[in-house]
Formats: C-alpha cells, sequence, structure tokens
C-alpha cells in the first residue's frame, strides 16, 4: 500500500472515530451535496471565505494536505474538469444546488481562476458590494447561508421565496407539479404552456427556487394522475352497493381518432350522479361486434361486469349489434330489454321529419322548370346553391347518419298512406318550401355581410324593434332552423325594409329582393314556428345539466303525441303544417312502440311514487296494456330483487311507522291492542303487492324527487327500494356523453393536432373529473410524486457514490 492510500485509510478511520464538533455538523447540514452526493459528506469549510466580515472557515483536524487533494480529485473525476470548460463545470454543478440560499445571490457567480485554483465569487443581490469568495470544489453553504441571515431585508421576489422558507411556506416540488398538471387538464391548456417565458417568470416571483418540467413531462404527468384517479374510482365501485347504468356514443376527434365515450350513471352520497367513464381508442371498423368487444374490456377493467343494469345509446344500426353483442360479454347486462334509445336523438328524429314538407329534393331540381321552387333556386349563383353556410359542426357519424335518413324516408312514406289527411297538393308543398329556402338565403346573406348586418340594426331602429343578430341555419343542426324561425318572426319588419333597399338591389349587389317574403309565406313560418318550439323544449328539459331519467321519457311522449294530434285536426292551420305534425307524430310513434322492448321504461313509472299505475289509467291505456306492465315489474321483483321469506309489515302501520314513528301517551296501548285487529286482515304482505295496491304517494317530494324518497324508504328499510333506485337512475338520454366530446373538441383544438390518442384520452378523461369537487385524490396523488421524488434522488446517490468509489 502506498504512503497517500495509507494517509487516506488512517483519514477515514479518524471520521468514524471523531464526530465533527456542532459548528462543522451544521455546515454539513446546509450543504446542497449533502442530500445528493454520499462522496462529499467529508465535513470541510477550509476554501470558504467570507471577504464582508473575514470571519475564519471552519476549522477540524480534518483539514490535512492529502484530504483536500483527494475532495478536489473526487470533485474534478465527477465533474470531468480535464474535459470541460469552467464555465461548463459551474453549469453542471448549479444543477444540484438546491439550498434556497443561493437565490440571495446573483447567479452564475463569477469564476476566477489562479493557476490549478479555481474559486466562486457569491455577489449578494441586495449588497452588491459583498461578495463571499468559495473555493470551486467545496459545496458547503454555511458562510453563504450566515450572510443571509446577516443581511438587511430587501422587497425582493428573492428576499420574499428565502422569508417564506424561513418562516414556513406551503410550496412543495410535488404539489407545484400536481396542480400544474391538473390546471392544464381541467382548462385544456397546451403542455407547451408551461415553457412560456413569462409564465415561468410569474413561478418565479413568487418562488425563485420553483421547480418547471418541460412539457414531455407535463404529458407524462397528466397520465400518471389520470391512472392514480382512475385506481381510487375503480375502488369506489368495488364498495358501492346497487346497479349501474352506462351511456356510450361515436366519436371522431379533430385530429383524426374515433373514440367510443362512455359514461357512468349511479348513486353516490344519497344523489345520482354521472360521470365520464373512458374515451375508447376504436381503431378497426366501427361494427357493432367490435364496439361491445371493446366496451366490455372496458368495464371489466373498472370491475363492472356484474353491475351493469343498462345502457343509453343512440338509434344507430350498428348500437343494435352492440347490445346483443354486450349482453353474451356482460354478465349483468341482459340485452334489449335494458336498451334505452336516446330521447335527445329520437326527439331530433321527429324534428328532422316534421321538416320533411319545407325540404326541396336536389334530384328533382332541374325536371320541372315550371315548378317555382325550381325557378327560384335558377336565379342562384352556382356559389349560392353549392354552399348555404360553412358547416363549422361536426357531421353525424355515417351509420347514425344513414340510420336517420331510413327513419325519416319510412316516416314519409307511412304518411302518404294515413287517412287523417288528404295528400299534400304540390302547390301547399311548394309554399312551405319556398318560405323556409328563402329565409335560410337571407339569414346566410346577412350573415356573412357586414355591411347587410349592420343596415339590419339601422332598420331595426327605423321599425322601433329591438336589435338582433340575424341566425343562419345550419344543416347538421334542426334547432337552428327553430332559432332562425323565431329569430326571423321577430326582426320581420326590419327584414321587409331591408330587402326592398335599392342599394342591396342592384345587378352586382346581394340583389335581396329576390328574398322577400310573400304574406302567405310568412304565415307558414308563424304556424311552423310554435310546433319547432315544442320540440326545442322538450329536448333543452330533456337535456338539462342535472340527469334526465328514463321515467320522464313516456310523460313527454304523449305531452307532444297529444299536440301533434291536435295540429292534424285543426282545419284553420296550412296543409303544410298539418302533414308536418303529422309526421312528427308518426316518427314519435314509431320510437314509443319501442319502448315496449325494453322493461325499464314500465317498471320505472311503476315504482314513480308518484306515478305508479295512476298515470297510464290517466293517460287512458287499455287495461290489458297496464296488466302487462304491472306482470312485468312483478316478475323483476321475484326473480331478482326478493330475497326469500323477505317480508313487509301492512301499510296501515308500515308507511308511517317506519317514516314518521307516533310517540305520544298512548303507544304503548296501541301496541296492546293491535292484536284485535290480526285476525280481521292479513298483518303480513308481499313488499311489491303492498305498492301496487297502495294509492300514489300524494308528497310533494314524492312528486319532485323520486329519488330522495326512495333513498329516504332505503334508511327505513322498505325491501323494493333497491329495485326501485335501480331503475329510476336510468339515464333517458346520452347527452353527457356528447357533452364529454365537446371537452374533448376543445382539449383537441386546431394548434394541438399532434396529441396522441393516449394524451387525448387523459387530458379530456383527467379534465372533466377535475371540474367535480373532491373527486381527484389530490392528497395522495401528491404523496405519491413525493415517493417517485423520492426515489429519483437515491437514485442519483448511488450513482454518484459509484462515480466517487471509481475514482478513488
Amino acid at each position: 500500500m502506498s504512503d497517500s492510500d495509507s494517509d487516506i485509510d488512517q483519514l477515514r478511520r479518524s471520521n468514524r472515530a471523531r464526530r465533527p464538533p456542532k459548528r462543522l455538523r451544521d455546515a454539513i447540514e446546509s450543504s446542497d451535496e449533502d442530500s445528493r452526493h454520499p462522496s462529499t459528506r467529508e465535513p470541510t469549510t477550509a476554501g470558504d471565505t467570507d471577504i464582508d466580515n473575514n470571519t475564519p472557515a471552519p476549522s477540524a483536524s480534518l483539514n490535512s494536505s492529502s484530504a483536500n487533494l483527494t475532495r478536489r480529485e473526487r470533485f474534478e473525476t465527477r465533474y470531468k474538469t480535464l474535459e470541460r470548460t469552467p464555465e461548463e463545470v459551474l453549469a453542471k454543478q448549479m444543477n444540484y444546488w438546491t439550498s434556497p440560499v443561493y437565490a440571495h445571490f446573483q447567479a452564475p457567480p463569477t469564476i476566477n481562476t489562479a493557476g490549478s485554483d479555481v474559486r466562486y465569487i457569491f455577489v449578494c443581490k441586495t449588497h452588491p458590494s459583498i461578495k463571499i469568495s468559495r473555493a470551486r470544489h467545496d459545496e458547503s453553504t454555511s458562510n453563504l447561508k450566515r450572510h443571509v441571515d446577516r443581511c438587511g431585508p430587501s422587497d425582493s421576489a428573492e428576499s420574499r421565496s428565502l422569508a417564506s422558507y424561513a418562516h414556513g411556506s406551503s410550496y412543495h416540488p410535488a404539489k407545484f407539479r400536481v396542480r400544474v398538471a391538473l390546471w392544464c387538464a381541467r382548462a385544456r391548456r397546451p403542455f407547451s404552456i408551461i415553457e412560456d417565458q413569462e409564465l415561468r417568470d410569474i413561478f418565479y416571483d413568487f418562488n425563485a427556487t420553483a421547480k418547471i418540467h418541460s412539457r414531455q413531462t407535463l404529458a407524462r404527468d397528466i397520465e400518471e394522475i389520470h391512472q392514480l384517479t382512475k385506481d381510487t374510482f375503480i375502488e369506489r365501485f368495488k364498495i358501492h352497493n346497487g346497479m349501474v347504468h352506462i351511456g356510450c356514443d361515436g366519436w371522431t376527434s379533430p385530429n383524426v381518432i374515433s373514440f367510443l365515450g362512455v359514461t357512468v350513471h349511479y348513486i353516490e352520497e344519497e344523489k345520482i350522479v354521472s360521470r365520464i367513464l373512458d374515451y375508447i381508442k376504436i381503431s378497426n371498423a366501427h361494427t357493432g361486434k367490435h364496439l361491445a368487444e371493446r366496451l366490455a374490456e372496458c368495464l371489466q377493467e373498472y370491475g363492472l361486469e356484474n353491475k351493469v343494469m343498462a345502457l343509453v345509446a343512440d338509434n344507430g344500426s350498428n348500437n343494435d349489434t352492440l347490445v346483443d353483442a354486450l349482453a353474451g360479454l356482460i354478465p349483468s347486462f341482459r340485452g334489449a330489454q335494458f336498451r334505452i334509445r336516446c330521447f335527445g336523438h329520437v326527439l331530433n328524429l321527429v324534428a328532422k321529419a316534421i321538416l320533411v314538407p319545407f325540404a326541396r329534393k336536389r334530384e328533382t331540381e332541374d325536371n320541372n322548370p315550371n315548378d317555382p321552387v325550381n325557378a327560384f333556386f335558377s336565379t342562384l349563383d352556382n356559389s349560392e346553391k353549392d354552399n348555404d353556410a360553412p358547416n363549422d359542426e361536426d357531421p353525424l357519424a355515417a351509420e347514425v347518419e344513414a340510420s336517420d335518413t331510413l327513419a325519416v324516408d319510412d316516416v314519409v312514406a307511412e304518411a302518404e298512406l294515413d287517412g287523417r289527411l288528404n295528400p299534400l297538393g304540390m302547390t301547399d308543398a311548394a309554399l312551405g318550401q319556398m318560405a323556409i329556402t328563402k329565409l335560410r338565403q337571407l339569414a346566410i346573406k346577412i350573415f356573412w355581410s357586414p355591411t347587410l348586418s349592420e343596415d339590419l340594426k339601422e332598420q331595426c331602429n327605423k321599425a322601433g324593434i329591438a336589435q338582433k343578430r340575424m341566425k343562419r341555419d345550419v344543416t347538421t343542426r334542426w334547432n337552428s332552423t327553430s332559432e332562425l324561425l323565431d329569430g326571423s318572426l321577430e326582426l320581420r319588419p326590419a327584414l321587409d325594409r331591408l330587402v326592398i333597399k335599392e342599394a342591396h338591389n342592384r345587378l352586382r349587389n346581394a340583389r335581396l329582393s329576390r328574398f322577400k317574403l310573400s304574406q302567405e309565406e310568412w304565415l307558414v313560418l308563424e304556424q311552423l314556428s310554435p310546433m319547432l318550439n315544442i320540440i326545442m323544449y322538450a329536448t333543452k328539459q330533456i337535456s338539462r345539466r342535472d340527469v334526465p331519467l328514463v321515467h320522464e321519457v313516456i310523460p313527454y311522449i304523449d305531452s307532444v303525441s297529444s299536440y301533434f294530434d291536435t295540429v292534424i285536426d285543426n282545419t284553420a292551420l296550412l296543409p303544410a303544417v298539418r302533414h308536418a305534425a303529422l309526421r312528427g307524430l308518426l316518427m314519435m310513434n314509431k320510437y314509443y312502440s319501442k319502448t315496449d322492448e325494453a322493461i325499464v321504461y314500465r317498471i320505472a313509472m311503476i315504482l314513480h311514487p308518484a306515478y305508479k299505475t295512476s298515470y297510464f289509467k290517466d293517460a287512458r291505456w287499455e287495461e290489458e296494456w297496464i296488466s302487462t306492465a304491472v306482470s312485468v315489474a312483478r316478475k323483476e321483483w321475484l326473480e331478482n330483487y326478493k330475497e326469500k321469506g323477505q317480508l313487509l309489515v301492512s301499510s296501515t302501520l308500515s308507511t308511517e311507522t317506519i317514516l314518521e314513528p307516533r310517540r305520544d301517551r298512548f303507544a304503548e296501548a296501541r301496541r296492546h291492542f293491535a292484536s284485535m285487529n290480526q285476525k280481521a286482515r292479513p298483518t303480513i304482505t308481499d313488499a311489491f303487492e303492498e305498492w301496487i295496491s297502495a294509492a300514489p304517494v300524494a308528497t310533494q317530494l314524492a312528486t319532485s324527487d323520486p329519488i330522495a324518497y326512495w333513498l329516504g324508504m332505503k334508511k327505513a328499510g322498505h325491501p323494493l327500494s333497491q329495485m326501485a333506485l335501480d331503475y329510476l337512475t336510468v339515464p333517458a338520454t346520452s347527452t353527457d356523453v356528447e357533452r364529454a366530446f365537446s371537452r374533448g373538441g376543445l382539449t383537441v383544438s386546431k394548434l394541438r393536432h399532434s396529441l396522441t390518442d393516449k394524451s387525448t384520452r387523459c387530458s379530456s378523461v383527467l379534465g372533466s373529473w377535475a371540474e367535480i369537487p373532491g373527486f381527484i385524490p389530490f392528497d395522495s396523488i401528491v404523496e405519491k410524486f413525493k415517493e417517485k421524488s423520492q426515489r429519483m434522488r437515491k437514485k442519483q446517490k448511488t450513482t454518484d457514490e459509484i462515480l466517487d468509489l471509481d475514482s478513488d
């Protein structure tokens, strides 16, 4: 062994045998590298010089030349000082300087080289005349910290950061990292925003030591937080008591990735909730079988294969196959009996059927030149014919669009054979078509012309009516037609003035006089508008923010159908309007009959405390239909809910006693004499029979909130409560899936088309979850990120230790 090796070995033994003095231990504990590089834990501050007060650096018996030489050699090997310039070495070192004291000094420190001796000069930001010199290979911060403790206060971001560090700050790198990821997901911010220098400066103003990661790390953080939140979601389902219901719909994102959006609906904390479950990437053809397989995989991943009761989706033909295939993959799902057709989509089809008499078929455009509609179209140039307005709406999925077209065509053919009205004549049909066509073309002209829009405001002022922006009709949104009619009727005086102005009727100008509506054409719009408003109102009600439920569907269908009957029988209305009502009624009846295919609708109505069978009787259902509905509900109770031997006390005592126990001086007496009546009537009966034989519950709670009513009954121990809650929580529409797609469309903006399917999925789903108060397990996620950071630091320490041993 050489003399130098012997000296080193003796030095190490002395380190193990002797504990450094307190001042030296303080220096060690404040060192940056003490937590990152075990190789630098040998205590020495001999290289530090405090120029400000000439306080000598701490000294110890460790300050032997061989010790300093070994420390320097290790430093030079680790930072490769022979291969790098002093500036490169400094930059490498600064990556490990995490102590907040460095924020007090100008960065980077000045490099002072004298031969082989390299020192760093730290200049105080508050008092630039004060400088602290430190040997390059010595990374203790004790002298720097000593100066910071004595330095006078200054109103700077750095001093505020140090003050918060000294007095306790809420900042933590892991918490900060999680918050940034949740902000970007919830607010749909691009990942690149984290690299904006202005935003980074804001962060540094609040905390000069903030650790800001790259956009790539941010994307990975969002994916990790999504998975951690998903894990807690799965745990919630494990303890959930009751069934859940699934909604699904297809969507192609702006970056051309096909997804199947899935929502879940269930009771949580005594209220019905709707949650985004997942975006499932669909790579193959959108066949019902493939969709069912991918959906089943998702449900199994969440542990829901034995909890799914009903599925709500649109009326696309591929969903028929999906339902059948899913029944064979998910044990709890019983197929078509529990398939709910999105009622919002049904109302959309009804509106399309209503507008059929007012639509001009393009294939007959040039067949009859004497037709007034064709004559009008001959006045339009090619741009006006081919492009009524830029379509900024997502088109319907091809399968759904094809299914819708077939359904409308079937209704049109059925209407021709219906005996309630005479066939619609060509003149009457042309009147309706001309009214809608002229108004659509006029709206397009005004909407896209700033000059005409301003002139319309002027005409509103002259006519003494409120100014309103002209709305346009979008071909993929029937409700835009309703809004167009409603708004145009209010603007009629101004529109009549606008279209006859000479300035807008020159040869090479808009020639608005072509679009002037006659009195009869305005009358068509006046009579058609209320009908579309009925459908619009029903659509908004059934698509409201809180979950629309299946027991609301039949009352809505009955109400809208009754309105159609009134319009059809009103001979004072124009033939085109009455025929529109007939087609709407036939489409509504088409899907009314499909409610018989699913048992959910009737059972939910019977278990509604304010309905039971009374609604069917009031709606004049045939007695046989009512008996069938009761039999279906009874069978479901007996086969899937009633436990053997489960009985309920008779209603004369049960409902009143369970919900509102009577406590008075005769309570004991009532119990004593109760046996007198038991011989006269049965004391025990089946829970369902008890329910169906009793009158509807006439309370405000039962009428307005059947879910809350049955939650109360469940607390009271009513045996029928779980069945009632399972059926009454079935959603009536897949609106929540469509809302999720709107979020997804905002997440994938025009500037983010390079997002991968995984980033699109995680950002959209996590963003939706983040909007739910308390849904994200924030504290546990922060702890996970802390543990991850600690593991990374330990890994770094291990790497440095290996490097130090090699250098020795």
